[in-house]
């Protein structure tokens, strides 16, 4: 199977539209490669023929979206920001919400979930003594198929293998076959929720931490801009953002300002 730029084009926009995710000339094999298995699957005669399909389908148009969109992530994923989430930000935060003891926790666009198990167990490992306090790790992602990975918390060997130290994955996992499954202690902080950041967003509650990390690369600049608007929107006056390394507001003009802490770059919003 060979994708025709009018192929390539069709699926472009569509994921473009739906997603606002920007698929430029160049991956074309990603179309290809990532959408063959559910032209078998569903006995279809090639890519033209999905589509035409998609039109007429949400489910299938879902699942295209599932299979196109980028699921890359690892547990403790670039670890200096989990570090400085350990040392310097969640402390601060706990200081200053001890009256309340709540602490609202936003994983955006976080693939299967394993951002949102490595903060669960940063918080369970750095604070084990609040047991009084209620955490709460929202994790949101446009794919169906893994939010649904993320309640069941299983991953494979080769996931845990890339980011766990040995320690926390006989603390908070058990094995099962080739897989580990995440312990119940972990997934009773995590709340799922399916939102496309692209879209109009629902009501989100005030947030403490948002990571949106490797995320914002996807979409071009004025998507960005209006994301981390309403981010700004729903972050708490003291709360602090997590993005990518490669990643910055510089080109959006959004009401947060850059703070350094060791080799990590975090922002907090811009006093109004």
């Amino acid at each position: 199977m060979t994708i025709s730029k009018q192929e390539f084009d069709n699926f472009s926009n569509l994921i473009l539209e739906k997603s606002a995710i920007v698929l430029e000339s160049g991956k074309e094999y990603l179309v290809e490669n990532r959408l063959a298995p559910l032209i078998k699957q569903e006995g279809l005669l090639g890519l033209s023929d999905l589509f035409v399909h998609a039109q007429k389908s949400s489910k299938l148009l879902t699942q295209i979206i599932d299979a196109i969109t980028t699921n890359e992530t690892q547990f403790f994923r670039d670890i200096h920001p989990f570090v400085v989430l350990r040392k310097q930000i969640l402390p601060d935060l706990i200081e200053k919400r001890k009256s309340k003891k709540e602490l609202r926790i936003w994983s955006a666009a976080c693939s299967s979930g394993q951002e949102a198990y490595s903060i669960a167990m940063s918080i369970k490992e750095t604070f084990p003594h609040l047991h009084d306090w209620k955490f709460n790790i929202f994790c949101t992602d446009i794919s169906h198929a893994m939010l649904e990975r993320i309640k069941a918390g299983e991953f494979s060997q080769l996931e845990v293998n890339r980011g766990i130290p040995a320690s926390l994955l006989i603390k908070y996992f058990k094995q099962k076959g080739t897989q580990w499954m995440a312990n119940d202690e972990l997934k009773a902080l995590l709340e799922v929720r399916h939102m496309n950041l692209a879209e109009i967003w629902g009501h989100v509650n005030t947030m403490d931490i948002i990571f949106i990390r490797n995320v914002l690369i996807y979409f071009d600049a004025e998507m960005r801009k209006q994301i981390l608007m309403k981010m700004r929107k729903v972050i708490a006056p003291d709360g602090y953002l997590f993005l990518g390394a490669t990643e910055s507001i510089l080109d959006t003009e959004v009401e947060f300002e850059a703070r350094t802490y060791d080799k990590t770059v975090v922002y907090a919003p811009k006093a109004r």
